[in-house]
């Protein structure tokens, strides 16, 4: 009951201000909540988080191909090897980076990372995907700041690809971004999206990626390789795509009055874009959970900030509830189908 009765903390504080919350100190408060709640996480509560440990002890441990990861590692071990100090840089690094995220894309920051704090991928963020996690954060980032004439963020785009390889994805969509998208084109992208796709179009994609990216050719062949011996499963409609697609079909209502100095066109265009080459890829689930996480992180601002303009009345009942379902879906059913038993603190 630990994470829930976290939740219940900010749902009464949020109601208490009558959801007035958009000042940056109330978000660090939730912010800094959740770093607190990860730093005194047990050593065996999470997945991946536990080899991200191990190879904070010991680089020789798991070599990894990104050096950004070694170098953090070997900056933050200068100070102590301790778990709760492991545990407390890991979820200031990542929790931080994701709160600055909302409050820089979004007037309603706080209540988009309230809500994106109830996902699964917020966990998947803070105890599993911890490198692509930021990677991904940080790069979207990058391009919307730099879509706001900081030029100097079309540098830092190298810099989430030292930290995780599947950012150089992109690079692809700020190639896109400069080509005129007609709002018919997402609707047809939705569409097609939920249609098969032949099957020769990922291997053959593979091919092409390994090409042109020789550093990231072991993974991907890797990933091909388990998918054509049957060792994982394909993906299938489910949670995860419902805010996705909902988030496109207002990227679709709202396409003629996206405020592209806001940076709300070019996270349109990574939105619709993500969940697209995901889609391609939906018969190798690896790849998939991989390319669709920006579509994932975006929806939840297309959404919020959606609701408050059209629905300004009743948005804090509506939040209200969408925090209640979705905390209580990932805590309570996807949570323990996973890696998301109940709390255990370190000590």
């Amino acid at each position: 009951m630990t994470l829930l009765s976290l939740y219940l903390y900010q749902l009464v504080i949020i109601v208490s201000y009558n959801f007035r919350v958009n000042n940056k100190i109330l978000g660090g408060l939730f912010c800094i909540s959740w770093v607190a709640l990860f730093a005194f996480r047990g050593k065996e509560y999470g997945l991946d988080i536990e080899t991200y440990y191990n190879i904070f002890l010991d680089p020789d441990y798991y070599r990894l191909d990104e050096p950004l990861l070694v170098l953090i590692n070997s900056l933050l071990s200068i100070a102590s090897n301790d778990l709760f100090w492991f545990n407390l840089t890991y979820a200031l690094l990542i929790n931080v980076t994701l709160y600055y995220f909302f409050y820089k894309t979004s007037e309603n920051f706080v209540i988009c990372f309230i809500l994106f704090s109830t996902s699964f991928l917020f966990y998947q963020f803070n105890l599993n995907i911890f490198r692509q996690g930021l990677a991904n954060t940080l790069s979207v980032l990058f391009m919307v700041m730099f879509y706001r004439n900081k030029i100097y963020c079309s540098l830092l785009l190298l810099l989430p690809v030292f930290l995780h390889k599947s950012s150089v994805i992109f690079f692809l969509y700020f190639i896109l971004s400069h080509f005129r998208i007609n709002k018919n084109l997402v609707i047809f992208i939705l569409i097609s999206s939920l249609t098969p796709l032949i099957a020769i179009l990922p291997k053959l994609l593979i091919e092409i990626a390994s090409s042109i990216f020789p550093f990231l050719s072991n993974a991907l062949t890797e990933y091909q390789r388990v998918s054509s011996n049957g060792e994982i499963g394909a993906s299938s409609f489910n949670h995860r795509n419902i805010p996705v697609i909902c988030s496109i079909f207002i990227v679709y209502l709202r396409w003629d009055s996206l405020d592209t100095k806001r940076g709300e066109r070019i996270l349109a265009s990574m939105l619709v874009f993500s969940f697209l080459f995901a889609t391609v890829f939906t018969g190798n689930v690896l790849l998939y959970d991989r390319l669709i996480i920006p579509a994932q992180l975006i929806s939840v601002i297309f959404i919020v900030d959606y609701l408050k303009q059209k629905i300004r009345v009743y948005f804090p009942v509506v939040i209200m509830l969408l925090v209640i379902f979705s905390s209580l879906f990932t805590v309570l059913f996807w949570g323990p189908r996973n890696f998301l038993p109940e709390y255990e603190f370190l000590f």
